[in-house]
This record gives C-alpha cells, structure tokens and sequence, in this order.
C-alpha cells in the first residue's frame, strides 16, 4: 500500500496510534444489534401464540434480513462518498423506530413491519464496522479486531435468549423490544463522535447511480421467491420463484464484484462463499426454539439455552482462527466451518424429528457455533485485503449483502416450508426434516468451494472490483 500502511502495519496494540475508541465504538454498535438478533428468536414461539402467525413467521426474520439489504447498500454507499457518521445516525434512527413498533404491534403483520425498520438500521451497521475496521485500522490489528466483533456476542447470548424469555415472562414480550431503545440511543450517540473522525473515501469512485434502481431490484427478487414457495396455485408459485431468482441474481451481479456468483478465486469468491455459510448456520438456528418447544415439546428456557450455547464457541472459534491466522490458510479455517455447521445441522434434524436425547441439542449446537467462529472472520479478512483502496464501502457491502442473502433466504425459505407441512397451526416432523435439508446442502457445497478462497493480494486487480454502472 504505501510507506504510510507498511508503518502502520507494525503496530501491536489498539492503544498504539490511539485505535482504541475505534475499537470500542464498533464493538459496541454490533453488541446492541446482537442483543436484539438473539432475543427474537427466543421470544417469537411466545409471540406466534399471542398474535396467531405461524403463516408469517419465517417473515419476522426474512423482513428483518431484506431490509438489512438496505441499509447495507445505503451505508456503503454513503460510507464511500459521506464518511461513516451519517450512515451510523440515520440507521440508528430506522433502528429505534422499529424496536418502537415493535414493541406496540397489535398483529404479525405491523411486527414484520417493525422488523423491516429494525432490519434497514441494523443492516447500517455491519457495513460501517467494515469499513471502520478496513480505514482505520492496520492490517495486523485486523484478525483481532474482528475477533472483539465476534466477542461482542458473548454479553448478548447470555442476557439475549436467557434475559428476554425472563421478561416475556415477567412483564410481556413487548418489552424485549422497547427496553432496547434508550440503550441503542446512548450507544449510538457515543459511536457516531469516534466513528466520524475517520476519512471518506479516496473520491475516485464513479458515482453509483445504479445502487437505488438495482437495490430495489434485489429486493423485489428475493422476496417474489420467498412468496413464491407460498403460493397456490403451484404453477403461479413456480414462475414467481423462478422470475425472482432471475431477477435477484442479474441485482447481485449489479452489486458485487466480478465472479462472485461463479466463485472466482480470491475476493469473489470470499463473497460467494460468506452467503453459504450464513445460509447453512442461520436457516437452521432460527428455528432450533420452534422445533425443540413443538415438536420435542421441551420448554423454552431450554430452546433459549441451545441457541445461547453456540455464541460461546462461535467467538472461540473466532479467537482460534485470529491466533492461527499467517500459519492457517483461510481456506482450511472456511472448510473445516462450513463441514462443521453441515454436520450439526443433519445432527440437530435428527433431535428434533425423533426420539434422541433431546440434551444433545446443546453440544450439537456448540458443534456449529464453533464452526461458524472459525470460518466467518477469515471470509472478511480476504475481502478488506483485495478491496481496491477508498472503495471498501463497495466491497464489504458486497459482503454483507452476501451474508444477509443467505439469512434471508436461508430463514425465509424454512419458515415457508415449514408452514407448508404444518398441521393445525403446528410444524410437524417431516416439515422440520424437508425445511432443514437446503440449508444443510448449501452448507456442504461451500465446503466443497472453499479451496477456490486463498489469493494473494496481488493477484486481485482493482478491475475485478465491478465498479457501478459498468
């Protein structure tokens, strides 16, 4: 990069050149968005009973995840041109509005609403960190820093899935939600001041006139496959999903760089494989709770337990990979993770579907956890070394497009299925086993692509970075 980064890169602590506030203030942006992300869950068997909404349940997640579309993009862009203090302060307002509605949401309907707003917000924040974390910091203080990203989860799977199914209980599921809005409000306010020091962009990027028109074109294709696997008559429901996915992929190739949807080596296929692994881990932990208090008919502290357990071994897993990183290749972290969350979720199936002894659903989960930690950061680390300087707002936007894809699409397409083979308002076992296989499969075709991962920064030109409109 220059005489300026190769100096920068011998720093050793994130008090040397003062990175330390930096440090802080992404941290504690992602804590408050996990606080919310792994009380949902916990809490929506509580909810679905309350409002009726089995048939929008895998809304509540896949809304939430669409906007983050959004707010990604938005933040990416703005990032690039603006800096990272407006991104921050406009998506924690989208944030806090949501948490607003839904802790007022007199049905399922105005609660998916209030997780779109959530959703737009929160998809603000994952991009701004990246960028933080690419702009303001050196090379070698990267791995850790993304490790304290990971360990900003801890806090929020204990207090999250155990503190919220407490007050669901204690003073009513609504207050999960408004009691997050003062703490998103003074965390905010802390970390636009920090975050605003750091520089825009290197300006030398074409405009992104394309970044609205194809946005919303990526928005529109997904959630037309999403209503499309819930759609009668079948035939209609076929093409819905069909011209969605049409539409969706010409969008993501709009925003992402060449070769992401083939895996080309090196950045690209990062990218790819980031929404793999999302799509594995999360389309079968949103529904863990469900499942296990259902169809197990065990009780919710302990769906809240199995979901809690795998934060723990996710930063593990995470920490492993930072103090490895230069003697392990990121495409052994990627495979050993991606083989790892296949293998849980088939075990997880298997608890949930028969008579197994359902405690095994904890070190299971653990099992995935793990392989999530180790596999998640090393995905990030390729593409903040191969994005094109002043515009990493494009590229880790790209990534967290991928990642969000893969929950979105992961979450919504199980929650559809699994509402197709209910019976009587109630997932039924062969529902469970049918909606868990995708995310199984797609777990274990990242597995089999994580050898296309490894590149040399070198060998990325700024040409394989699509720049808009081109």
């Amino acid at each position: 990069m220059g005489e300026e980064g190769d100096d920068s890169s011998r720093v050793d602590s994130f008090r040397d050149g003062g990175h330390l506030p930096l440090v802080v203030a992404v941290v504690s942006l992602v804590t408050v968005v996990a606080l919310e992300t792994q009380s949902v869950s916990t809490i929506l068997p509580r909810i679905k009973a309350d409002l009726d909404g089995l048939s929008l349940y895998g809304w509540v997640f896949a809304g939430f995840s669409l906007a983050q579309i959004g707010g990604i993009v938005f933040a990416g862009v703005l990032a690039d041109r603006r800096g990272l203090a407006a991104p921050v302060a406009i998506g924690l307002l989208f944030y806090v509005a949501g948490l607003a509605v839904g802790a007022t949401a007199p049905s399922m309907v105005v609660l998916v609403a209030g997780r779109v707003l959530q959703g737009f917000g929160a998809g603000t924040v994952p991009a701004v960190c990246y960028v933080a974390i690419g702009r303001g910091l050196p090379e070698s203080l990267r791995p850790k820093a993304f490790a304290y990203l990971s360990t900003a989860w801890i806090l929020p799977s204990l207090v999250g899935p155990l503190g919220a199914n407490y007050l669901a209980k204690a003073a009513g599921w609504r207050w999960v939600f408004g009691g997050l809005i003062p703490i998103a409000a003074l965390v905010g306010g802390s970390a636009i001041g920090a975050l605003g020091r750091l520089s825009v962009g290197s300006g030398s990027a074409v405009p992104d006139d394309s970044a609205v028109p194809s946005t919303v074109a990526l928005l529109v294709g997904v959630a037309a496959v999403l209503v499309g696997f819930d759609t009668r008559p079948r035939v209609v429901g076929v093409a819905m999903v069909i011209l969605g996915c049409v539409v969706t992929l010409a969008a993501l190739r709009r925003r992402t760089p060449v070769g992401t949807l083939s895996f080309r080596r090196g950045l690209p296929s990062a990218i790819g494989l980031r929404g793999l692994l999302t799509c594995g881990f999360f389309g079968v932990d949103a529904f863990i709770t469900l499942g296990l208090v259902e169809v197990r008919h065990t009780s919710t502290d302990f769906g809240a337990l199995v979901v809690a357990s795998s934060a723990f071994l996710w930063t593990a897993g995470s920490w492993t990979q930072a103090r490895l990183t230069g003697r392990v290749r990121p495409r052994q972290f990627v495979r050993v993770g991606l083989g790892l969350v296949a293998i849980a979720g088939l075990l997880m199936t298997w608890i949930i579907t028969s008579s197994a002894p359902v405690g095994l659903a904890v070190p299971v989960w653990l099992l995935a956890g793990f392989g999530i930690g180790v596999s998640y950061s090393p995905l990030s680390l390729v593409t903040l070394a191969n994005a094109e300087e002043g515009r990493e707002g494009f590229a880790t936007s790209a990534l967290q497009l991928t990642d969000v894809l893969g929950v979105s699409i992961g979450t919504g397409v199980v929650g559809m299925l699994i509402d197709v083979f209910s019976r009587d308002g109630s997932p039924t076992v062969s529902g469970i086993r049918w909606a868990f296989l995708g995310p199984i499969v797609v777990a274990g075709f990242g597995c089999a692509l994580a050898g296309r991962l490894d590149v040399r920064r070198a060998a990325v030109p700024a040409a394989t970075v699509r720049r808009p409109g081109h």
